[in-house]
């Protein structure tokens, strides 16, 4: 929410309330979605005491705000304090959303924004099948009978699209089914009746056909999918596809309709109760604020009229916000609010998944019922015995900085980096130190190059802009690196530095090397009897090690998973096995999808795929979805862009000690690195260069913000990364270097690089993509596909070759002729994919 207009609703707040001042502070995202009780009660438990801690007003939802959690004392009860206040109405809220946070006959947050959770389908589709539209009577018996006559199967008989994906949501539309309350009068939890087990049995049936499914790669708005369990998002047309029909809503089998409820709570721990509690009123009373937050409408029932801005005035809040995306509005929402299920209701769906899953993996359902009921409780009582154990102190907000005579302040920007709270944190340190700067403002903007140069002193990004930035925005280092006696040439990584450069200067300072690498799972591969990979693999070896990880783990799981975009993992295992399809030696690159040596190289990795060995999912479609770990079973060996500023976790490290390592990717014919490079910049219109570079230097020695490699290879083995990363880490950034330096290595860029002779990669890729699909998803003649897609690159060569000079002050308008070519020679491609093709900066 950094970027949104949470600052202009707490001045506005501020206005209306002389002598308070409410400081925002921004918290990551897995500040808000910890651990769920359900999983582990002490992770929970520290996650929402954390977020209690954090500031004196905190936003809210159902999985952040729980039983357990008020019941350890972590946030007030605001009962007394809604009770005396005249103008607070429960009538003018929405009757679920109001519900949602009332329970063991409190109130622990004001409700806000609402997002529904319903069935979307494609009426088409049902009207194929002969099928009655979803209504409100259907039993399971309805579902899997729709299921079953919806769902598609491939020539092989294996299920291609099921009938049903829930996306999660399996407890919601079991609750709906069941009709009856998951907890007793008291509010406690009731989970083993006979009733809800015999849902379980027949729910896990149909999972087990496959023709239920909770996750898929499809995208989430693609009428493919029969029926669909999913947000408000789902209904609208697809952005990128807009000839797509839109689905239509309906209540959840069952006849009722979840919602989302965000709100807002007062810390138990607050010193403010009556002014925290006058602003989280405000906050959802407000237009501005709720523009900020995620969801279909307003908690209220009338929704708030924007107000105008004020100054902000002085002294005394803290509050906590997370980063959420609006989804698009659908209009048949209202119709079914009245049947929707409040938060509270749905406040033990975390103990009646971990009930469904275990039924699906083959426990009885009344043990399962039995087993999370009785942990259910246990759990509460766990929290309940912690109420008042330790005081609970809210952070101190940070004092406004006043700048001494002389002192300067810097403007500085980490653009989408992680980790806010270290840089804020960081930049006081420097501003500390320095004799000159007082101050290090760490501001909120974000776009292209030239935006973080006219709104900064300096600033950060996680890639490198200098291929195709416009020059005339910032300043070239070298006056500084030349004078800087901490700084050697000789220090940085690889060519790193040599990529920074053009005319002839630096433009960039390396911070960070951000390699696609594979992470492998210690124990699994010692289950497995496969050495660990100390110094990397050889292809053979690393197929032998699939083969031998297939043989141990669970028959619906992958040896080997990328977690990330795109197709730059296949890539680099294909020119392990003497494949390059695209040869990004050359400038340009060229491009020979069919050369013979090539073929046999992308059949032999997309064989793997095709067999097992390697997870794969629809590269050239809609729904650039993300694989991750199950959260139950480890994904054995996975790949993932480290300090991409995305840093995901799938859920498969628990407490204790983390059981992956990190290696290269295996070498063969050719061996292949994908990186990006974390870089800072000076804006050209700064009045304080040499503040900014004594900053540059000051970052990086800490390279532990970067969540990545260092560049400077001094930095290697800086005590406090790795303590973050593990002292793994050292062997593989000293391979990773070594292979950078190697002059037979094979760069696979980013398919978004700004480099200006790769501009358009990603269309090109998309076409290479589309052939590997058609192989492995549609069986179709690898040699027919991959030549389709060598004459569509060629048109669109031949295309591009006579486009106007690429001008660094005025890059949409390449874009925009890039998208003109790519839709020339594939209108289905050009459309998809060209609102996203070229520039990076």
């Amino acid at each position: 929410m950094r970027n949104l207009p949470v600052d202009d609703a707490l001045a506005e707040f501020e206005a209306q309330n002389p002598g308070i001042r409410v400081q925002p502070v921004y918290l990551p995202y897995t500040s808000f979605y910890y651990t769920a009780a359900a999983q582990n009660i002490d992770e929970h438990l520290q996650g929402a005491e954390a977020l209690a801690a954090a500031a004196d007003v905190a936003l809210v939802d159902g999985e952040s705000l729980s039983p357990e959690g008020t019941r350890a004392g972590y946030f007030l009860d605001l009962t007394p304090l809604a009770a005396s206040d005249a103008a607070l109405n429960p009538a003018d809220f929405i009757p679920a959303a109001w519900e949602s946070f009332r329970w063991d006959n409190g109130l622990w947050a004001l409700p806000a924004k609402i997002e529904p959770l319903l069935l979307t389908y494609d009426p088409a589709l049902f009207d194929q099948a002969g099928l009655a539209y979803p209504d409100e009577s259907w039993t399971l018996e309805d579902v899997a009978h729709a299921a079953r006559t919806l769902t598609q199967y491939d020539s092989s008989g294996a299920v291609s699209i099921p009938g049903l994906v829930t996306n999660g949501s399996d407890a919601a539309l079991l609750r709906s089914l069941y009709r009856q309350s998951l907890n007793d009068e008291a509010g406690n939890p009731r989970l083993n009746t006979p009733e809800l087990a015999a849902l379980l049995e027949g729910w896990a049936e149909l999972v087990d056909e496959g023709v239920v499914s909770t996750f898929t790669t499809q995208n989430l708005v693609d009428s493919s999918i029969p029926m669909m369990i999913g947000g408000s998002f789902a209904l609208g047309p697809d952005p990128l596809n807009p000839d797509t029909p839109s689905r239509v809503a309906a209540a959840l089998p069952g006849g009722s309709l979840g919602i989302t409820t965000t709100g807002v709570a007062v810390s138990g721990g607050t010193a403010h109760p009556t002014e925290a509690y006058q602003l989280a009123k405000f906050l959802t009373e407000n237009a501005t604020f709720q523009s900020a937050l995620v969801g279909y409408r307003s908690a209220r029932v009338n929704p708030p009229v924007p107000a105008a801005p004020a100054a902000p005035d002085e002294s005394g809040l803290v509050l906590a916000v997370s980063a959420f995306v609006d989804p698009q509005i659908a209009a048949q929402i209202d119709a079914l609010l009245g049947q929707a299920l409040s938060g509270a209701e749905l406040r033990y769906a975390d103990y009646l998944d971990a009930a469904i899953n275990a039924v699906t993996e083959g426990t009885d359902a009344v043990t399962a019922l039995s087993d999370a009921e009785v942990k259910a409780a246990a759990n509460l009582q766990t929290a309940s015995a912690l109420r008042g154990a330790t005081p609970l102190i809210v952070a101190t907000p940070i004092p406004e900085v006043v700048l001494a005579p002389g002192e300067i302040e810097l403007t500085f920007s980490a653009g989408f980096a992680a980790q806010v709270g270290d840089w804020e944190r960081l930049l006081r340190e420097f501003a500390a130190l320095d004799p000159q700067v007082g101050k290090v403002t760490l501001t909120s903007d974000y776009g292209v190059l030239s935006d973080y140069a006219e709104q900064n002193d300096c600033f950060y990004v996680n890639y490198n802009a200098v291929p195709a930035a416009d020059l005339t925005k910032i300043l070239a280092l070298d006056p500084f690196l030349s004078a800087d006696p901490t700084f050697s040439p000789a220090d940085v990584a690889g060519n790193t530095l040599a990529l920074l450069q053009r005319d002839n200067r630096t433009w960039a300072y390396p911070f960070s090397i951000s390699p696609t690498l594979l992470n492998y799972h210690a124990d699994l591969l010692a289950q497995a009897g496969i050495a660990e990979p100390r110094t990397g693999w050889t292809i053979s070896a690393f197929a032998d090690a699939l083969r031998a990880l297939d043989a141990v783990i669970p028959a619906d799981q992958k040896p080997f998973t990328d977690r990330g975009f795109g197709d730059s993992s296949l890539l680099m295992l294909i020119a392990a096995y003497g494949g390059l399809p695209i040869d990004y030696r050359t400038t340009p690159p060229v491009f020979n999808f069919t050369d013979p040596a090539t073929v046999e190289a992308i059949r032999t990795v997309l064989d793997m795929a095709k067999a097992g060995l390697i997870a794969y999912q629809e590269l050239a479609g809609n729904g650039f979805m993300i694989m991750l770990g199950d959260g139950e079973n480890p994904d054995p060996i996975y790949a993932e862009a480290s300090g991409a500023g995305l840093m995901l976790v799938g859920g498969d490290i628990q407490m204790g000690a983390n059981p992956y390592r990190m290696t290269t990717y295996p070498t063969g014919t050719y061996r292949a690195v994908a990186y990006e490079i974390g870089t800072g910049y000076i804006s050209a219109t700064s009045q304080n260069p040499d503040a900014c570079y004594r900053l540059f230097g000051f970052l990086a020695q800490h390279p532990e913000l970067f969540g990545s490699m260092p560049a400077l290879r001094s930095q290697f083995s800086n005590p406090a990364l790795l303590a973050s990363v593990g002292p793994s880490a050292l062997d593989f950034y000293t391979q990773f270097d070594a292979l950078l330096q190697d002059p037979n290595t094979v760069t696979i860029p980013s398919p978004f690089t700004g480099e200006l002779s790769l501009m358009g990669d990603f269309i090109t890729r998309r076409w290479l993509d589309a052939a590997f699909d058609d192989y492995v998803l549609h069986d179709a003649d690898l040699l027919d596909a991959l030549t389709e897609a060598q004459v569509k690159v060629e048109a669109f060569q031949a295309c591009t070759a006579a486009l106007p000079p690429y001008d660094a002050a005025n890059p949409m308008d390449y874009q925009a002729d890039l998208q003109t070519c790519a839709s020339a020679v594939d209108p289905e491609m050009g459309s998809m994919f060209g609102s996203a093709t070229g520039v990076s900066q």
